[in-house]
């Protein structure tokens, strides 16, 4: 592989961010090699595909190309890389692609760059933005990536086409990929052999993601003329593009000292950081508040420094002078313990009396109670505060008239020095064990489906016929379908486990000592230093909340019954909504961890000790040393006990009104859910929901048994997750076949009143005797055809006018022609019709032999 851009192992700042994207702050594996000694981002020593090789990388426009060579397409059936998905850790190519992570989506710009008839090359390229925004979005973080190298997995989304129609989007996984000829019916059950063979080399795809594409960031305090007053406010740490940070002024340090000089904060602050892409020193306007709250930091030179400055203006605070006398009970002074020095409002004091002064004049001994007067600046008064301690321990200094002395009396009486009483310790709790809650899950399998139909004469509840004996055509049909009310199938599953947080504790030492001055030269002046230290623990919390894994819930749409005796050969049934009432469901789904666990606020802002003020009793002219270890200790107690619970949020399903899973927020474990909500669907419909009557039998169909079919169609409500589509069907059973018969009577009838003149020797009785005559009033006979009489005893036929319609008498069986039924005759031999039956011969219509009359 030709690599043209740098040394091989190098790939560009770019895509190191991006590999950064899904990192972890628990159960990662780093490797720390020497990536410092040069300006490379992504190493990758490791990245090993054939198919889709390291092309170029342009690390100053942060652009990363990717070539792909790719066997030219040869039928219509084929797929196309549609971005990657970017994860810390090798997931296992022969089980499913782990769900959580298919929304660390990259897109890339996609570039045809050759084609030679066999093969095609692509170039896929992905910009540094996208990637590192992936980064910050899963929580990655510079401190994360420490000083070495953090490995990280490309893998290629796929989506797959007929055609030129996309007919699958966002395939992702080996498994899932192989898999989807049968899942999607794409017509076809496998890939061929090269493809199955470089599917997996798409997976995988290792990087390392350097050191060197973090930057620095701190905290100064700076006064009006932004000359730093006080450095590292919070400790240097190091971040990525898009990397929240927070860093909160603490109340002590709201008020400080520099060169002997007091400094408030003005509650402003801003930052100062030099761009990644023109080098320039960009400083941002100021913002108000103590938390100093970037949402995402800038894109930010790597190795540089993100300085935020915290405003700060000299305080005018006028000084005053302190001292400590010793006192009877009725306030006589009995000498000074120690002499005035000076102090302003605000700075902390401590005394303790020497055991060599606490026995004065033989007979007075201290009593283990002082007070303290002093004249009040504004308004002007005098003040006196009373305390009943052995010691003058971290006293705030109050706010004094300017040049005043400020007083401790220290109580002195005849009698034995009282002895403090003894300080009950309270109990330390034990640090609580944190242990993940059960893991569970809940499935129902989808619905059985039952449906059946009927396709009968109407009227329903009081059939003209019976369908499977025979309908007449002008008659009607009722269609009805019995299914069930509607179709569900799920699967809830509670995702548990421990997350690991790095709390930062911090605290504020607040430095305590006198110069070495003598007592004759009006003692020590009191100097003071405040020393912040920090310490970081990581601290295990437990989470448990309910995910839809999947969840299909369907609604009847629509019954098709399918008949040759139905108009035009079917019926569509839509469910009648008086009768019908599919559930109600609503889904609030998330497949992103983040949106199912809050961490404890402590993450963000970290624990606050009270600050701690310490001198040397025994040389109080000795700056005392801050105690690391009693702190390390403390912080490390704190942490584990004081950070809060994870709050955790459940999907959120509700089913014809009832809660099945809640998404209150709680503490490390979401309620329980109530599956008993969500029944499986056992009921079926009302035989008014899908009932259809008055199909009426054209009335040109041909008698003859035609069978029947259906199919009901059923649509989705609510889908998580879902293996089937929106509209699903299944055939419909038992529907009985429709027999049309129209029914035939013919009862013709013949009259004569001419026997006198028949001349045969034994006329029969049973026939009519017709005489041959030229004279009409010998030869006459006349002809009827009646439609009434018995025709069978299937129901609707029996013995009735058959020529008359049961739905509408108005309607005939028998055709019509001229308004007249069409009763037709043929005679062997000429006749003449009398027209008008007014024995007329001149008007006679005369009939030749075998023609059809109809007579009605």
């Amino acid at each position: 592989m030709n690599k043209t851009y740098l040394r091989k192992g190098v790939i560009s700042a770019f895509l190191i961010i991006a590999l950064i994207v899904n990192f972890a702050f628990a159960d990662i594996k780093m490797l720390f090699v020497d990536a410092a000694t040069n300006n490379t981002w992504i190493i990758d020593d490791y990245y090993d595909n054939e198919y889709l090789e390291v092309f170029n990388i342009d690390q100053e426009e942060g652009l990363i190309v990717l070539r792909g060579t790719h066997n030219k397409k040869t039928n219509e059936n084929y797929y196309k890389t549609d971005g990657f998905i970017l994860t810390t850790e090798k997931y296992n190519t022969s089980g499913n692609f782990p769900s959580s992570a298919k929304n660390n989506r990259i897109y890339a710009v996609v570039d045809p760059e050759s084609d030679n008839g066999t093969t095609i090359k692509t170039l896929y390229t992905l910009r540094f933005n996208d990637i590192v925004g992936m980064a910050g979005k899963l929580g990655m973080t510079g401190e994360s990536i420490g000083n070495g190298t953090v490995p990280i997995y490309l893998h290629v989304v796929y989506d797959i086409y007929k055609g030129d129609k996309r007919v699958v989007n966002d395939v992702i996984g080996v498994q899932e990929m192989l898999k989807a000829p049968i899942k999607y019916r794409l017509g076809y059950t496998e890939w061929g052999p090269g493809t199955q063979t470089k599917i997996p080399s798409y997976y995988n795809m290792r990087f390392d993601l350097s050191v060197k594409s973090t930057y620095n960031i701190k905290v100064v305090a700076v006064d009006q003329q932004k000359n730093v007053i006080k450095d590292n406010l919070d400790p240097v740490k190091k971040v990525i593009y898009r990397e929240t940070y927070s860093y909160q002024l603490p109340d002590q340090e709201k008020t400080i000292s520099a060169g002997g000089t007091s400094y408030k904060y003005t509650d402003k602050w801003h930052y100062v950081y030099t761009d990644r892409k023109t080098g320039n020193i960009l400083e941002m306007p100021s913002k108000t508040g103590p938390v100093a709250y970037l949402n995402e930091v800038p894109d930010a030179l790597p190795g540089s420094t993100l300085t935020i400055k915290m405003e700060y203006d000299v305080v005018k605070t006028d000084p005053y002078w302190v001292e400590v006398i010793a006192v009877d009970n009725k306030g006589n002074k009995l000498q000074d313990l120690k002499s005035k020095v000076k102090t302003t409002a605000g700075t902390q004091f401590n005394y303790s009396i020497p055991e060599t002064q606490k026995t004065l004049k033989g007979t007075y001994n201290y009593q283990n109670k002082w007070y303290l007067t002093y004249t009040q600046r504004d308004p002007e008064a005098k003040k006196t505060i009373n305390g009943n301690t052995e010691k003058i321990n971290n006293y705030v200094m109050p706010d004094a008239k300017k040049d005043s002395v400020a007083t401790f009396h220290m109580v002195y009486e005849p009698g034995p020095t009282p002895t403090p009483l003894p300080v009950t310790p309270t109990p330390t709790p034990s640090i609580p064990e944190v242990v993940a809650p059960e893991p569970d899950s809940v499935s129902l399998p989808f619905t059985n489906v039952v449906t059946t139909g009927v396709i009968q004469a109407d009227n329903r509840s009081s059939m003209r016929f019976q369908a499977i004996k025979g309908v007449p055509t002008t008659e009607s049909l009722y269609g009805e379908v019995i299914a069930k009310n509607y179709l569900l199938g799920y699967s809830f599953v509670k995702k548990v486990g421990i997350k690991n947080y790095v709390i930062e504790v911090s605290k504020d030492y607040i430095l305590n000592w006198e110069t070495a001055t003598p007592e004759s030269a009006g003692g020590g002046e009191p100097l003071t230093e405040t020393i912040t230290v920090k310490h970081h623990v990581t601290v295990p919390r437990a989470y448990g909340y309910w995910e839809i894994e999947n969840l299909e819930c369907y609604k009847i749409d629509n019954a098709e019954l399918r008949n040759f005796a139905l108009p035009d050969g079917s019926i569509t049934i839509r469910p009648n909504y008086t009768y019908y009432n599919p559930p109600s469901v609503t889904v609030r789904h998330s497949g992103q961890e983040d949106d199912h666990i809050i961490p404890p606020q402590e993450k963000a802002v970290g624990i606050n000790l009270p600050s701690q003020t310490i001198s040397d009793p025994n040389d109080p002219t000795r700056k005392p040393p801050v105690p690391m270890e009693e702190f390390i200790s403390e912080a490390n107690y704190t942490a584990l006990t004081q950070t809060g619970k994870i709050k955790v949020k459940s999907d959120y399903l509700n089913f014809n009104g009832s809660t099945v899973i809640s998404d209150q927020v709680v503490e490390t474990e979401a309620p329980d859910i109530n599956t008993s909500a969500i029944p499986q669907c056992e009921t079926f419909t009302d035989n008014n929901v899908l009932y259809k009557p008055g199909q009426i039998i054209e009335a040109k169909k041909k008698n003859g048994t035609y069978g029947s079919n259906g199919t009901i169609t059923y649509s989705s409500i609510a889908t998580v997750n879902p293996s089937k589509q929106h509209y699903i069907y299944y055939p419909i059973n038992g529907i009985n076949n429709v027999v049309i018969h129209t029914p035939v009577v013919c009862k013709p009838i013949i009259a004569s009143d001419n026997d006198q003149y028949v001349q045969l020797l034994s006329p029969s009785d049973n026939c009519v005797q017709l005489v041959l005559d030229p004279d009409s009033n010998l030869s006459d006979f006349e002809v009827n055809i009646s439609n009434n009489g018995p025709h069978s005893n299937k129901l609707g036929y029996y013995t009735r006018d058959i020529s008359r319609s049961l739905r509408d008498p108005d309607i005939s069986y028998i055709a019509s022609k001229e308004g007249i039924l069409r009763n037709e005759v043929k005679f062997s031999f000429d006749v003449y019709m009398d027209i008008g039956k007014d024995k007329d011969p001149e008007n006679d219509k005369y009939v030749k032999a075998g023609t059809w009359v109809v007579i009605g």
